[in-house]
């Protein structure tokens, strides 16, 4: 019996952390690489504030749509009831209804059931191309990473310096020409870009988004090892710049603009809610613990980085690492699987919406009469 209890327990908790992980990764990728740059953009002080501002009030509005999402579904069931005479509001069926759109009630349900037909159009077109574009960006942040970081550079003659030189040299000129040019031995960039392409489409495979937690787990632990490296990276002779500044609003907005990105999370705030199970209760106190975490990790990175490089900060702190060195190599490692294992739950919304668009007869709150 103990050992029941025991295995029990362990299955829960372990189920907990899983749940934990996609709540987390929802909102956690390379975003935090480009926060001393947008520190750069608004001053230290200022910029901390924008932060914990920007923190608070995602977190108030992610809870605000789950709000939403158990009004609706209130007001279903209340209709249900009404339209079908039931008195017996405890019955299976209502229960078993109330399961139902608990699992699979959509943005696009919860929209239209709000503000009508129009309601459901703007939401799905605005969540479709909100998901579509971060995975385009991780495609091509992907290819980038691998074409700069991860192959390295030779020196390659190159023909038409050397006839510049030539012919400069005939006219007793004086010239600053290099006989060779820097190039890549990485493949074209186009074919770096679609080479997790497989990868993907296997991802796209899993229709569950509980399914998804051991994926969700190993990115997030591939991001935190990217994230210690970057911090060990910056902590290492560490001194303060002396073009560093507390407030700078004429550039704010490019701060918030940059921040409120890094929060991208929010689209996938009601699959994952709806996939939780027993575990939906403990979602809002897991959604305080994820955007806590990652307001230390975006604040750590954006406050070290922009004290230690001040103006010389770059878009994507891991730049202003040494390169082709033990650490620069981790990072980029790290973080390639790390975006490359966010894909999944990225992608997810937008399966959602073409297969309710495509394959099925109707949204869920055309379908609850059928129960």
């Amino acid at each position: 019996m103990a050992g029941k209890i025991a295995k029990r327990m362990n299955n829960r908790l372990v189920q907990a952390s899983v749940d934990f992980a996609n709540v987390f990764k929802a909102f956690n990728g390379t975003n935090y690489l480009a926060l001393a740059f947008a520190f750069l953009q608004s001053g230290l002080i200022l910029g901390l504030i924008g932060l914990l501002v920007i923190t608070i009030v995602t977190d108030h509005c992610c809870q605000l749509i789950v709000k939403c999402k158990y009004l609706v579904v209130d007001q279903i069931i209340n209709e249900f009831v009404s339209k079908q005479g039931i008195h017996d509001v405890a019955s299976p069926k209502i229960g078993k209804l109330r399961e139902r759109l608990e699992r699979h009630l959509t943005y696009g349900d919860i929209a239209r059931k709000s503000l009508g037909i129009w309601g459901l159009y703007v939401v799905n077109f605005a969540l479709f191309f909100t998901q579509f574009f971060f995975c385009i960006a991780y495609m091509i942040f992907l290819g980038n990473t691998l074409q700069t970081n991860l192959f390295p550079f030779v020196n390659q003659t190159s023909e038409t310096s050397l006839n510049e030189l030539q012919s400069q040299k005939k006219n007793n000129t004086i010239v600053d020409v290099q006989p060779y040019a820097r190039v890549t031995t990485a493949p074209a960039f186009p074919i770096l870009v679609l080479f997790p392409l497989p990868l993907f489409l296997l991802f796209v495979l899993l229709r569950n988004v509980r399914s998804m937690g051991p994926i969700s787990v190993v990115a997030n632990i591939s991001i935190f090892l990217g994230y210690g490296v970057v911090l060990t990276s910056l902590i290492k002779g560490f001194a303060v710049d002396d073009s560093v500044e507390y407030f700078k609003f004429a550039t704010f907005p490019v701060f918030f603009g940059a921040v409120s990105c890094m929060y991208e999370g929010i689209g996938t705030i009601i699959p994952i809610e709806s996939s939780m199970a027993e575990n939906r209760p403990k979602y809002p106190s897991f959604l305080h613990g994820s955007l806590m975490l990652l307001f230390v990790m975006l604040g750590s990175l954006g406050v070290l980085g922009y004290l230690k490089y001040g103006d010389d900060v770059e878009q994507i702190l891991i730049q202003n690492l040494p390169a082709n060195t033990v650490f620069s190599y981790i990072a980029n490692v790290t973080i390639c699987i790390g975006v490359a294992f966010t894909y999944p739950l990225t992608v997810y919304p937008i399966i959602e919406i073409l297969e309710n668009i495509l394959f099925t007869e109707g949204m869920v709150i055309e379908r609850y009469s059928s129960c």
